[in-house]
């Protein structure tokens, strides 16, 4: 069973596509989806749905999970960034596929056992139970949902 992982971002958007098989996980595709060179809103919204619709009509997951977006100090970021949730709910509702949503201190604390973990720490700990190795915080959550929604 396919699992897509996405950790929303207006700017960058981390999306992990990871393999359920006799309680293993294999991680078998991740994209950091960079929509920083368009520049209206709406372009950047549109480019993060078509790039994640293509990563779903390959693999046809089974389950959708999708990070939370928070209040932010500056609420036209948090607008932005619920704008970007949106139209990944929105797709998920088009395409059929159960979406799972969670906040940011409930994937910390699934990964890590503790809900204020920091971002090296979910790294380690990805690293450690899948061998995927990257930099990327956003590619790092996005497996880590996709290991959660199972």
């Amino acid at each position: 069973m396919y699992i897509v992982g996405i950790d929303p971002g207006l700017l960058f958007t981390g999306v992990a596509v990871s393999f359920l098989e006799n309680n293993e996980y294999k991680i078998v595709f991740t994209e950091e989806i960079n929509s920083k060179k368009k520049k209206e809103i709406s372009d950047r919204l549109l480019y993060i749905y078509n790039s994640i619709e293509i990563i779903i009509d390959k693999y046809q997951p089974k389950i959708l999970c999708v990070e939370q977006s928070f209040v932010n100090i500056n609420p036209s970021t948090s607008l932005k960034l619920n704008m970007v949730v949106g139209n990944i709910l929105l797709l998920g509702a088009k395409k059929n596929i159960e979406v799972k949503i969670f906040s940011p201190n409930q994937i910390k604390k699934f990964i890590t056992g503790s809900g204020f973990a920091s971002k090296e720490k979910i790294k380690l700990f990805i690293q450690s139970l899948t061998n995927y190795k990257t930099n990327s915080s956003h590619i790092n959550d996005a497996i880590a949902l996709s290991i959660l929604g199972k």
